[in-house]
């Protein structure tokens, strides 16, 4: 099985048998159709077990609103046991804030500067369930 796929906007890799991956592309746009290609991906790696993700959100990625609304459904969520969302600039973090203090998702989920963090984050979680 290919460990990672690669969408019309990000690459989704998986990183072990409960931990995956999604980097979004520098400038790209992401819609409900975006959305759509990841969980796909989602599916193919990981079947239909939880797991842990990692979201990079590289510089210039912009999405719409009815994409933001879509992540928010639990059907969106279902699937993830934590997120951890890696966010370099305060556009984005500003986003992040206000979505985490109106709409929280049902699943754990935590925002970083870089990738050790996160996945750090991450792992910490894992623990923790265990």
């Amino acid at each position: 099985m290919n460990d990672c796929i690669h969408t019309s906007v990000a690459t989704v890799t998986k990183l072990n048998e409960d931990l995956l991956c999604v980097e979004y592309h520098q400038d790209v746009f992401v819609d409900i159709a975006q959305l759509a290609e990841a969980r796909e991906a989602y599916l193919k790696l990981m079947g239909k077990k939880k797991f842990y993700l990692l979201t990079v959100i590289n510089h210039g990625v912009t999405h719409s609103l009815d994409a933001r609304k879509e992540w928010l459904k639990k059907k969106r969520s279902s699937f993830k046991l934590a997120e951890a969302f890696v966010i370099n600039n305060l556009p984005h973090r500003m986003i992040a804030n206000f979505v985490m203090r109106v709409t929280p998702p049902p699943h754990k989920i935590n925002y970083f500067s870089n990738e050790y963090r996160a996945l750090e984050w991450l792992l910490k979680q894992k623990r923790y369930r265990n």
